[in-house]
């Protein structure tokens, strides 16, 4: 469905319904949500000591899951939410102590894009575990993108972008520390990237 991406859970969800199927949402789900918190389990196990992790926040899943588990293990871990300001539901949301509609812009940062259902369970949890926000701009996101292909050699989506561009803003903050960025998916069309290497001193 085009547009905003509640509109497209709104839809599965009338769909399910018709047909007698079941529908499960992207977040606001106890299920989605631990799933989600095994790769906190997966970073424990890697990496001692992480005092900054930096996690795409959409409807909430993700950081609810590997924040939660985290905080249960080490209380001092930092937890920032990284959102677009252009799709930015959740963090307005926990300003104002309640889940919020408002309108979303179109951003590179697709993945977190989108408003979250006013009975989500993850509004609690992300007011809770979330520490600080990072609410980057479209030319941000797309640095990132560019800015990982050239010296990673690795294509990520907006919403992976999303880590990389907040600590591109501002290193300065994370020095000295062990920080983790979460990057999350590499789905970004021929069209995004070629738009992209236009307009950027990267091309």
């Amino acid at each position: 469905v085009p547009g905003d991406g509640i509109e497209a859970e709104k839809r599965a969800r009338n769909l399910a319904a018709s047909r007698g199927q079941v529908y499960v949402s992207p977040y606001n789900d106890p299920l989605i949500i631990g799933g989600q918190g095994t790769i906190g389990i997966e970073l424990q196990r890697q990496i001692e000591d992480i005092d900054v992790i930096l996690v795409p926040v959409g409807g909430g899943g993700l950081v609810a899951g590997v924040a939660s588990y985290l905080r249960s293990k080490d209380r001092k871990v930092e937890i920032i939410g990284c959102q677009p300001e252009n799709s930015r539901v959740m963090y307005e949301s926990i300003q104002a102590g309640e889940i919020i509609d408002m309108e979303s812009k179109p951003t590179l940062s697709d993945g977190t894009a989108g408003g979250v259902d006013h009975d989500s369970i993850t509004f609690d949890v992300c007011r809770e575990v979330i520490n600080d926000w990072a609410l980057l701009s479209e030319q941000e996101i797309g640095d990132a993108i560019l800015v990982t292909l050239e010296r990673q050699h690795l294509m990520i989506e907006g919403a992976s972008a999303l880590t990389i561009a907040a600590l591109m803003r501002n290193p300065l903050r994370f020095a000295g520390q062990t920080v983790v960025l979460l990057v999350t998916g590499s789905k970004l069309g021929l069209a995004t990237l070629r738009d992209l290497l236009a307009t950027s001193e990267h091309a």
